[in-house]
């Protein structure tokens, strides 16, 4: 019962552990965001420490350890960079975010403003602007306000939509073709509705609505990747506004999308999926290794974060019971990088 009780919280949290980014061709750069990699580094982290994929052999090398920070995630690359959130809270009951950048040789740290899950667009940070505000008890814990902008340097913060009590802004948030995509909870009707906001003119569009929990996973230039309270995969088709999805009676987890497949693991099974949404297909990943995180590279090795079975966690003493791994996007190559245990 303690290990479910584990998996489900990594399932709820993995958006804050691993990036989730797509990868980019050229000829889409101008229309998706900046990915988590530069030439043949992928670059990911683990608590507060960042380290770097070496997408063509596998290899990975130790980047930067931010010793004041208890957890890094929503790493992306540009122009020299690396862009990322910080949360300097140490636990998992409460949190202390900041939007952070430095130079991808780990040198030139900088805090922006406060916030969570950072994308790069067009010389831009998008982000679920937060205030860290403090409960009845005493305690600390950051307060989505609104999904905003700013420049690469943390100035010039624009507010595009604003949470308030009807329109209550959730933790998704994706940047494609100069819109926004993010959730909102629509107080009067019960319902969650992905939405999507046009950078220039402000305009704000519902795209589709369900009666559980969207999350928004990531973004291409054709495709929007999401869950369905935490049972269906779905994949929004930006051109046609169609809707795809796959529904399962055990716990999915969606934990990347690229070209119209969106990548899952299911908890019943404990392994991984691929759903090619046009198709309507599924067809086994890897077997035998639940996936919680998927970081895509240009080409070569992926970084995947995967939760190990009972009998690894008791194997490994009650050590461990979470790995980076690398593999391709087929399930080959998989091996094991670092080991770790979530608290």
């Amino acid at each position: 019962m303690k290990k479910m009780k584990k998996m489900l919280y990594v399932l709820l949290i993995v958006v804050l552990i691993m990036p989730v980014i797509p990868a980019v061709s050229v000829e889409a750069a101008a229309k998706t965001p900046a990915p988590a990699y530069n030439g043949k580094w992928t670059y990911y982290a683990i608590y507060n420490t960042i380290y770097k994929l070496n997408s063509q052999d596998g290899t990975a090398k130790k980047v930067k350890e931010l010793k004041d920070v208890g957890r890094i995630s929503d790493i992306s690359y540009y122009d020299g960079y690396l862009y990322f959130t910080a949360d300097y809270y140490y636990g998992t009951d409460a949190s202390d975010y900041f939007v952070c950048r430095m130079k991808a040789n780990g040198t030139s740290f900088e805090k922006l403003g406060r916030g969570f899950r950072p994308v790069v667009y067009n010389k831009k940070i998008y982000y679920l602007k937060t205030k860290h505000v403090q409960d009845q008890d005493g305690g600390y814990y950051d307060e989505t306000t609104s999904v905003s902008e700013m420049s690469l340097m943390g100035e010039n913060n624009r507010v595009l939509v604003k949470n308030n009590e009807t329109n209550y802004l959730l933790w998704s948030l994706g940047v494609a073709n100069g819109k926004v995509y993010y959730q909102r909870y629509i107080a009067s009707s019960g319902q969650f509705a992905a939405m999507s906001c046009d950078i220039k003119s402000g305009k704000t569009k519902k795209l589709f609505t369900k009666s559980d929990d969207i999350q928004i996973v990531g973004t291409d230039a054709s495709y929007l990747y999401y869950s369905i309270a935490y049972d269906t995969v779905g994949v929004y088709e930006m051109k046609t506004g169609n809707l795809y999805t796959k529904h399962y009676d055990d716990s999915v987890n969606v934990i990347g999308g690229k070209n119209g497949t969106a990548y899952f693991s299911r908890y019943g099974t404990h392994s991984t999926y691929a759903y090619h949404a046009r198709k309507d297909a599924v067809t086994t990943i890897i077997k035998n290794k639940l996936l919680t995180g998927m970081t895509f590279s240009k080409s070569g090795y992926h970084v995947v974060q995967n939760t190990m079975t009972q009998e690894e966690f008791e194997a490994s003493g009650y050590q461990y019971d979470m790995a980076i791994s690398r593999m391709k996007i087929d399930g080959k190559g998989y091996k094991v990088l670092q080991k770790f245990y979530v608290p």
